[in-house]
C-alpha cells in the first residue's frame, strides 16, 4: 500500500532535517509541532491553496506577503523603469514614503488595491501596461515558489540554520525540490516540463535533446 501525500511529506522532512524542525517549538512534541506545516504543504501540493483566502492560518490570509505580492511588485517596477520614472519621483507623486514603495516593488509587504491604483494612475499606465501587470499573475507562480511561501509562513528564514555555510536560497533549494517532486517528478535528461494550454507537460528539451540523440546515434555506429 502506497504512502499518503502527508506521509511522503513527513518522509522528505526527515530526510532533510530529521526531527529537528521541532527545535523551534519546545512547548509541543515533533508531530504536533509540525502538523499545521505538513497540512498546509499537502493542501498546497494538491492545488487547494492558490490565494490568500485559501490559507487555514488567519495571519497568512490578511498579512502575509507571498510570491504573488513579489510578482506584482516586480511587474510594477518594470513598468516604472520603462517609463523612466524614479522611485523617489513616483513616491512623491502619490504621497508615499520611498521605502514603502520600495517594499511594494520588492513584494515584502501586503498592500491594498487602492495603493496599486494610485501607482498605476501616477505612472499613466496604458491598457497594454495593465494587461502586463495583471495578466496571469496567479497562474505564473511556480510550484516551487508556492512551497517556499509555505516554508516561510511557518519558519521565516529559520531553516537557514541547518545550512549556514551557504546562502539562504541555496540552503532550502534541495528541500523545496524534493517536495515538488512528490507531485511534479523531474523529467529525464533530454526533456523538460513546460506549460502547454495551461497544463504542465513533459516536452523535448531543445538544448539537451540533440545531445541525447547524438549520444544514442554514436552507440549505434557499426564497429569497424
Amino acid at each position: 500500500m502506497g504512502r499518503t501525500l502527508t506521509q511522503q511529506i513527513r518522509k522528505v522532512i526527515r530526510e532533510h532535517y530529521g526531527e529537528h524542525l521541532s527545535s523551534f517549538r519546545d512547548d509541543v512534541n515533533y508531530n504536533d509541532g509540525t502538523k499545521s506545516f505538513v497540512r498546509d504543504l499537502a493542501r498546497m501540493l494538491k492545488g487547494e491553496i492558490k490565494r490568500d483566502k485559501d490559507w487555514g492560518c488567519d495571519l497568512a490570509k490578511y498579512s502575509r506577503a507571498d510570491s504573488i505580492d513579489a510578482e506584482l511588485g516586480k511587474r510594477l517596477r518594470i513598468v516604472r523603469l520603462q517609463k523612466d520614472v524614479t522611485l523617489q519621483d513616483l513616491a512623491k507623486k502619490i504621497n508615499m514614503h520611498p521605502a514603502y514603495l520600495d517594499a511594494i516593488e520588492n513584494g515584502t509587504v501586503v498592500t491594498l488595491f487602492d495603493k496599486i491604483i494610485d501607482i498605476a494612475r501616477a505612472l499613466k499606465v496604458t491598457k497594454k501596461d495593465s494587461v502586463y501587470i495583471l495578466d496571469g499573475l496567479i497562474e505564473n507562480i511556480t510550484l516551487k515558489q508556492r512551497i517556499k511561501d509555505v516554508i516561510e509562513l511557518y519558519y521565516g528564514k529559520n531553516l537557514w540554520y541547518f545550512r549556514p555555510e551557504v546562502g539562504y536560497e541555496e540552503s532550502i533549494i534541495p528541500f523545496i525540490k524534493s517536495l515538488a517532486e512528490l507531485v511534479e517528478p523531474e523529467p529525464p535528461f533530454g526533456y523538460m516540463a513546460a506549460m502547454v494550454d495551461g497544463e504542465r507537460k513533459v516536452v523535448s528539451d531543445p538544448i539537451a535533446a540533440p545531445i541525447v540523440r547524438r549520444a544514442f546515434e554514436k552507440e549505434l555506429q557499426p564497429v569497424a
